[in-house]
């Protein structure tokens, strides 16, 4: 069993219910409960939303999103376009806001307008985005980089 807890819950059930441990093999498992415990626990809520995102189906595929967590952008805790376009203009940094400007403006649309251009989601965690150069689905077929078994030891 794999043993992950993050803040506001734990996300174990959330991976054992997408791994089939009778069919992943036992390397595939070792790869993704290294990769996980690499993970801070600040990044554990943005970790769930990636899976929840990306709908991972296998070991690997949950192997290259936690490597690469760094390729999402995450804000938790919101939930609607609304929501998103505050942030992204109170809040980011992206903006200075004169706050007798705030009542003139149109959060939603302009939340909306990000979301478009960004592909971003919302879900029980908060809002994500892949932000990566190539598809997502291109990143989860992507294997473990690290050393391969040979005879004998570690390749170099």
């Amino acid at each position: 069993s794999i043993h992950c807890t993050c803040v506001g819950g734990n996300i174990q059930e959330e991976l054992e219910a997408r791994l089939d441990f009778e069919r992943e093999s036992l390397k595939d498992l070792n790869t993704f409960a290294s990769a996980i415990a690499s993970i801070d626990e600040a990044q554990h809520a943005k970790f769930k939303a990636v899976i929840q995102m990306a709908n991972p189906q296998s070991a690997t595929e949950m192997t290259a999103l936690a490597q690469n967590l760094d390729l999402f952008d995450f804000v938790p805790g919101v939930h609607s376009p609304r929501e998103y376009g505050e942030f992204m203009i109170r809040e980011s940094g992206h903006f200075d806001l004169d706050d007798d400007l705030a009542p003139f403006i149109d959060y939603k649309a302009y939340g909306q307008k990000q979301i478009d251009a960004e592909g971003g989601v919302f879900n029980d965690q908060g809002y994500v985005a892949y932000k990566g150069p190539q598809s997502l689905s291109e990143l989860m077929i992507k294997r473990y980089a690290g050393p391969e078994m040979q005879m004998g030891g570690f390749s170099r």
